[in-house]
């Protein structure tokens, strides 16, 4: 079946660290040599090809735009698995993703980074600068989904 994996949390929560994680889990005793699998988050319309983060907030609503369509593009092409690691605080910018996966016959997973979140822990973690009123906000709008799991490999930290 195939599958989309929303990972979601504030910054500084594991995002990324999960995100990889994941892909080594799902991928780990597959037997299928054709298996796919492609992980896409918005930071990474930031990147530079030199390998630099560039964050640029007038062209954040591209880098989400972007996430999207990349995620469109690896179903319609049938990716095996598909994971978007996003902040995505609100049910509604969850729900672009939830609607393709619809559309393309996935199965949905919500995971989220493990908790207690700690603002200063965000702070010190985030690897991106993002504000601590930012952080704040992230905190204070998140809005969790019934059916959603919490991280509990904490190895991955390590």
């Amino acid at each position: 079946m195939k599958k989309l994996i929303l990972l979601r949390g504030p910054s500084g929560t594991g995002k990324t660290t999960v995100g990889r994680a994941i892909i080594e889990r799902e991928s780990m005793g597959r037997k299928e040599l054709a298996y796919e699998a492609d992980w896409y988050e918005a930071d990474m319309f930031h990147m530079k090809r030199n390998g630099t983060y560039a964050f640029d907030f007038e062209r954040l609503s591209n880098a989400h735009k972007w996430c999207q369509l990349s995620t469109e593009k690896a179903m319609f092409q049938e990716t095996d698995l598909v994971i978007v690691s996003n902040t995505s605080t609100t049910r509604k910018e969850c729900e672009p993703y939830i609607g393709l996966a619809h559309r393309f016959g996935y199965e949905v997973e919500i995971v989220r980074t493990p908790g207690p979140w700690d603002v200063d822990l965000m702070n010190e973690r985030n690897t991106h600068g993002v504000p601590r009123d930012v952080l704040e906000k992230q905190l204070a709008r998140y809005a969790p989904f019934p059916e959603e799991t919490e991280w509990s490999d904490m190895s991955v930290f390590a």
